[in-house]
Order: C-alpha cells, then structure tokens, then sequence
C-alpha cells in the first residue's frame, strides 16, 4: 500500500472559509440601517406629540373667562405641561405649530377663531411667551437631577413668569406699561398660581403612575 504526501502546510493567518470571514463593509451597513430605524423611530414620536400638544392647546383655549383685555384661559396649564414632559426640540415645535395653525386660520384660538391678526393684537405678546416658556422649562428640566413635585412647581413657576414678562411687554406698547402691569398680571396671579399647583400636582400624580 503505498500513501500520498500531503501539503499540511498553511498559513494561520489566512481564513480557513470566506462565510467565516468578518466583513466590515457589512457591518457599517447594518450599523446605518440601525441609526435610520432609530431617526425614523425618534420622528414619529415626535410627531405624534406635536400633534397631541396642539389638540391640547386648541381644546384648552376654548376654556376661557372673558376678561378685557385679557381672558384668563386654560392654555397655560397645556403650555406648562408641554414644558414638563416634552423635550426641548419636541415643545418649541408643538407651540410653533400651534402658533402656525393660528395664523392661518385654522380655529385653534378661543372662541374658536384663527387668523394672523391674533398677532397684531395687545394680547400677542402671551403667545409668544408660549415659545420661550416651554424651550426654558424643558431646558431646566433636563438639567434637574431630582424631578420631584417642589422642582416641578418651580419649573411652572419660571415658565408662568416668562409668558407674563412677555405678554406684559407687548401689551405696554398699546396701553403702557403702568397699565398693562394692572391689567396684564394682577388679575392672574391667584389663577396662575392655582394653574401651577394643579399642573404640579398632576405632573407628580402622572409620574409615579409611569404614565410619561
């Protein structure tokens, strides 16, 4: 019987199978398909808090007293609860579209009415502060280490204090600024502090049932 000489000679540092081979090329790939479906995943949620913070803000608006010139509204308790559940990026949005459906004419204000004009009157000026108050809330909250229900107070009490100095600093341009401190803030101070103890409270309550 005769036997065959066989080579056994190989290198170590050369794959025994290509299936086996590690391809980077392959897991750059999946790495990017992975970062898409997360941006996708990111998106959509976003998008569907924008669209549940403007039904909210509409819903709230059309809960008013009708003072003169400014109503007291439940828009501030949406606005202040965007601020704190809401990332930065994800509140300024909801308000900025809900500004912009305004201003188009869509019924998104009180009593039901929409239109650029809302912007021109003496009123504005709280709208606006809608946009700083809850960038700042969310900003802060994020920086809190503690969430708890004396730092959510704070929180509300910071973002009522912005949409006040915004809205008393549009209003003193039409009736000055003796007048739009009288008229503009002394008659909420009690509603807003009320607003603030109820968005607080509920924030807690909400929280703790792991419903956020």
């Amino acid at each position: 019987m005769s036997f065959r000489n066989y080579d056994l000679n190989f290198d170590i540092n050369q794959p025994v199978c290509n299936d086996l081979c590690h391809n980077p090329t392959e897991d750059v790939m999946a790495s990017t398909l992975y970062a898409k479906a997360q941006n996708v995943a990111l998106l959509k949620n976003e998008l569907t808090q924008v669209i549940i913070g403007v039904g909210l803000l509409a819903c709230a608006a059309q809960v008013s007293i009708p003072l003169q010139p400014v109503p007291i509204t439940m828009q501030t308790v949406a606005v202040l609860l965007i601020g704190l559940f809401y990332k930065p990026s994800a509140a300024v949005k909801t308000i900025l579209s809900y500004l912009g459906m305004g201003a188009v004419g869509f019924p998104v204000f009180a009593n039901f009415s929409g239109s650029f004009a809302h912007f021109l009157t003496p009123t504005a000026g709280y709208l606006f502060g809608f946009v700083a108050c809850v960038a700042v809330m969310a900003a802060c909250r994020e920086k809190i280490a503690k969430d708890t229900f004396v730092t959510q107070l704070a929180l509300c009490t910071l973002g009522s204090i912005i949409i006040f100095a915004c809205g008393i600093s549009w209003l003193a341009l039409f009736v000055g600024v003796s007048k739009a401190f009288y008229v503009g803030f002394v008659p909420f101070i009690i509603p807003g502090a009320l607003k603030g103890l109820m968005v607080a409270y509920a924030c807690k309550h909400i929280k703790s049932s792991n419903w956020s």
